[in-house]
């Protein structure tokens, strides 16, 4: 099938049956995230193949006055970009929203185009210098990923580069951490010494993680706050995880769920987690200053990879990590402690932007740099 694709909106239900029927998908094309983030709209989309449904997107709408729209695909569109090609793809979203009085697409597709192994990373870690993890030649390269960046970059789309070493996005990470899982390996085995250290310690010293409700969201929201004060970032309100809980777990109970580890029946540490089919990722973590010597990060991620790889998921995504391989940058610890749960580090395609209408993209675009700096 060579034709060209319609996008066209489908309903929530349409949207979140193609969903399930996939083997996974990020938890932000999912229908209930479209009521996360404000001031942008949701549509539900799908890419129709005639008749058959063949791909949903979940499609962010930003209205600016008296210019048009600004259109985001955040780690999508769920579609077969093989199967499908990615030209055929593209060209179908953009003839689509170009009928939603949009002037500036973004998309960014959640497909891995490099990835560095285990073994790779920790002999890296071993002897760290100046340089980024973009310079280390990857184990492997995704050819399906690698044609979709080829198509994107041939049509005109503009990657989104960071100013300099971080997790490389604007919106997302686009170097994240991966924990790959198999039914007939033990997750174990991928730890390095100073966490099987760390777990001891955590289980020495009492600390118990379980499982929360909605009822323990201040009290994660309590640590979240405190995290947030400590590292120097701006917190998200309490309502946006009272939001995000009801949200995603009325859409599915599996979507979300909430971990406490406690020592004497007091919380040190906190995170989320979602799950879309085999999908499990990591998305809010907090840990409380007092009692870190007795390790409940580290005993608290260990249950949400057990529980992960217990569940059938094939991978534990822990999200963003830095590219940086200077041992004196704040975020080299990130991507030490997660290499150390066992995770590889992976570069996603990334963010591109498309101005569907360049004058107004570039206007915006320039207005947007400004207040940023």
């Amino acid at each position: 099938m060579t034709g060209p694709l319609s996008v066209r909106p489908v309903s929530v239900t349409e949207h979140l049956d193609f969903v399930r029927s996939c083997a996974s998908a990020s938890y932000l094309q999912c229908p209930s995230w479209g009521v996360m983030p404000p001031r942008w709209t949701p549509e539900s989309v799908g890419w129709f193949d005639g008749s058959v449904l063949r791909g949903v997107g979940l499609v962010l709408y930003r209205r600016v006055p008296a210019v048009g729209s600004l259109a985001y695909i955040g780690e999508g569109p769920v579609v077969d970009w093989a199967g499908l090609g990615p030209e055929r793809i593209l060209d179908g979203l953009l003839a689509y929203l170009r009928t939603r009085g949009v002037f500036s697409v973004k998309v960014a597709p959640d497909l891995v185009v490099r990835r560095w192994g285990i073994e790779t990373l920790r002999s890296v870690l071993r002897s760290p210098g100046p340089g980024r993890l973009r310079d280390v030649p990857p184990d492997e390269v995704d050819d399906v990923a690698a044609s979709v960046v080829a198509t994107l970059r041939e049509q005109g789309w503009a990657q989104y580069e960071a100013p300099g070493p971080g997790f490389g996005g604007q919106m997302h990470p686009r170097y994240r951490s991966h924990v790959p899982l198999a039914p007939d390996a033990d997750p174990a085995e991928r730890l390095d010494a100073q966490w099987r250290r760390n777990l001891r310690k955590a289980s020495g010293s009492g600390v118990v993680v379980t499982t929360g409700t909605s009822d323990d969201l201040p009290t994660f929201f309590e640590l979240y706050a405190e995290t947030a004060a400590r590292d120097g970032f701006p917190p998200l309100p309490l309502e946006f995880f009272e939001r995000m809980w009801s949200s995603l777990r009325g859409e599915d109970p599996s979507r979300l769920e909430l971990y406490l580890a406690s020592r004497e029946e007091r919380v040190n540490a906190a995170g989320l987690r979602t799950r879309v089919g085999t999908a499990v990722s990591y998305t809010h973590g907090a840990s409380a200053s007092a009692g870190r010597e007795w390790r409940p990060s580290n005993a608290m991620q260990w249950q949400m990879l057990k529980d992960a790889h217990a569940g059938g998921a094939d991978v534990y995504d822990l999200r963003g990590i830095s590219d940086t391989l200077d041992p004196n940058d704040l975020l080299f610890g990130l991507l030490r402690f997660k290499t150390g749960l066992g995770g590889d580090a992976v570069e996603m395609v990334g963010e591109w932007d498309y101005p569907l209408r360049p004058v107004r993209h570039r206007l915006v675009s320039a207005y947007l740099d400004r207040r940023v700096r």
